[in-house]
C-alpha cells in the first residue's frame, strides 16, 4: 500500500476568536499554526517541500548530535535534498547560546542560504528561530540583537523585522516550540536568557511516519 502525504495546519479554523492566553504579547496571539505533514518519511517529505513549497537552492541543515552519529537520519535527509544541501551542522550545546547563533548565522549568510531544516528538538527549534530573526534583522553581536524585542521590552523598543528564511522542523521531541512564534536564548557573557519576540520562522513541522 503506497504512503499518502497529510498536509493541513496544526489547529484547524477555530470557532470565534481564541482564548485569551498568559503568553500573548504585544504583537497578538504567541501560537503559530504552521503546516503539519504527515504520513510518509521525514525524508520525502522535507525534499518535497524543499523543491516544491519553498522552492530552496541552498538548504542548511541543523541535527541533533545523536541522530547525526547514531542513526541513519542524517544522511538519509542529505541523500535526498542532495545538490540542495549548502551546509550541515550539529553538537550545539543546550540553552542557545548567543555565540552558536551567530556563528551559524554567518555561515548562512556566507552560503546564502534559503532554507533551514533542523533534525531533532527542543534547543534546535530555538536555535532555527533565532538564526532566521539575526538574518532578517542583520544583526551581528549581543550587543545589537539586546535591541530587540524581549518578553520585557516588547512595546517599547521597534519591532523586530519578520524572519525571511523558512525553516523546515522535523522534531523529535514533545517540547512544541515549533507551534509558538519567538524563543528564548542565552547570553554567554552572564548565562542569562532572553525570550524575544517576533514573526513567524517555522512554516512546516514533519512528523514521520
Amino acid at each position: 500500500m503506497t504512503s499518502q502525504e497529510t498536509l493541513r495546519p496544526a489547529v484547524h479554523p477555530y470557532p470565534g476568536s481564541l482564548p485569551d492566553s498568559r503568553a500573548d504579547n504585544p504583537y497578538g496571539n504567541m501560537f503559530n499554526n504552521c503546516n503539519v505533514s504527515f504520513g510518509v518519511p521525514f525524508a520525502t517529505a522535507c525534499a518535497k517541500h524543499a523543491e516544491k513549497t519553498f522552492h530552496a537552492t541552498h538548504v542548511f541543515i541543523l541535527s541533533s548530535a545523536t541522530l547525526a552519529n547514531s542513526t541513519s537520519a542524517l544522511s538519509d535527509l542529505k541523500a535526498v535534498l542532495g545538490a540542495k544541501v549548502a551546509g550541515v551542522k550539529f553538537g550545539f550545546k543546550a540553552h542557545t547560546y548567543f555565540s552558536e547563533i551567530f556563528d551559524t548565522a554567518e555561515e548562512c549568510r556566507g552560503l546564502g542560504v534559503d532554507l533551514i531544516v533542523t533534525l531533532g528538538g527542543g534547543s534546535l527549534t530555538d536555535l532555527a528561530k533565532m538564526i532566521t530573526l539575526v538574518l532578517a534583522n542583520n544583526v551581528h553581536d549581543a550587543v545589537e540583537l539586546l535591541k530587540l524585542p524581549t518578553m520585557v521590552t516588547a512595546g517599547t523598543v521597534p519591532p523586530a523585522k519578520n524572519p525571511t528564511v523558512p525553516v523546515i522542523c522535523v522534531s523529535t521531541t514533545l517540547s512544541g516550540g515549533e507551534y509558538t512564534l519567538g524563543c528564548g536564548a542565552t547570553d554567554d557573557r552572564d548565562n542569562q536568557k532572553h525570550q524575544f519576540t517576533f514573526g513567524a520562522a517555522i512554516k512546516l513541522v514533519i512528523l514521520d511516519a
